[in-house]
């Protein structure tokens, strides 16, 4: 269970710490529905009260949001400040994907060798779930899914470094990734052999957190990053040929008028 009874001399002080501690860890995550007050003081083994108190405190300080009628969720604004310029930037600058590309290989690189020789069991075989969600949507067809799983991958691979802050600036930029996994994969989504490669990536990977081999975990995933980053590129360049083509005949078109 999320929630663990307070027994603190201050309760409201320690019911906030608490739901605080599960938004960071990322056990609430930004648009999460938390339980009713009379279910969480239950849980919490608490005064309705004094949840009402550090809820309404929770609310103040950003973390959550209270509509009426439908009580408390985790704010889903938590790092827009962070990620809306970035997303900005990436629909506006065609070098922008593949640097926040090389800013995830310093990030995931040093992540996932970390993963590979702390991670506990249940994190293991959660990053294997989603690789193996992916493969059975690609054995089905169901291509689609595939994006919204590589993300989820990704993300179970920062979480099950059980550093804080990783989780949260992974997460505040978690529409971030979205985009640029989306972007990538308009270029290769339909390619059965681009999407064999990026699936045999993820198993390398995997198979090294497995093994709870650092060195090669890291080396497996900048292996499957600095891919993606030479797929982007060779898409760029395709673009760009197709603009000058377009171009070309435009000018040829208006010569012969």
């Amino acid at each position: 269970m999320s929630f663990t009874p307070v027994v603190a001399p201050n309760i409201t002080a320690a019911i906030i710490a608490q739901i605080r501690e599960l938004i960071a860890s990322d056990v609430l995550q930004p648009g999460d529905q938390l339980p009713g007050e009379r279910d969480l003081a239950v849980r919490l083994d608490v005064s309705r009260t004094s949840v009402r108190s550090a809820l309404q405190a929770l609310v103040t300080e950003g973390l959550l949001v209270s509509r009426h009628g439908s009580g408390f969720r985790v704010s889903t604004a938590i790092g827009r400040s962070l990620a809306d310029p970035l997303l900005n930037l990436l629909g506006s600058s065609e070098d922008a994907i593949s640097d926040y590309l090389r800013f995830r290989m310093l990030i995931e690189g040093e992540s996932v060798a970390e993963v590979a020789v702390s991670a506990s069991g249940e994190e293991k075989k959660e990053i294997r779930r989603f690789h193996e969600m992916m493969c059975e949507a690609f054995d089905s067809g169901e291509f689609s899914k595939i994006s919204e799983l590589d993300i989820d991958f990704h993300m179970a691979l920062l979480e099950a470094t059980g550093n804080l802050v990783t989780i949260q600036v992974a997460r505040s930029l978690q529409d971030v990734l979205s985009h640029a996994i989306e972007q990538s994969h308009l270029f290769f989504l339909s390619d059965e052999k681009e999407l064999k490669v990026i699936l045999s990536q993820h198993e390398d990977i995997v198979k090294a957190i497995e093994e709870g081999a650092a060195k090669k975990a890291k080396k497996a995933l900048l292996k499957h990053l600095e891919y993606q980053e030479m797929l982007w590129k060779k898409k760029q360049d395709l673009d760009r040929r197709d603009k000058l083509s377009a171009k070309r005949k435009s000018w040829s078109l208006e010569v012969k008028r």
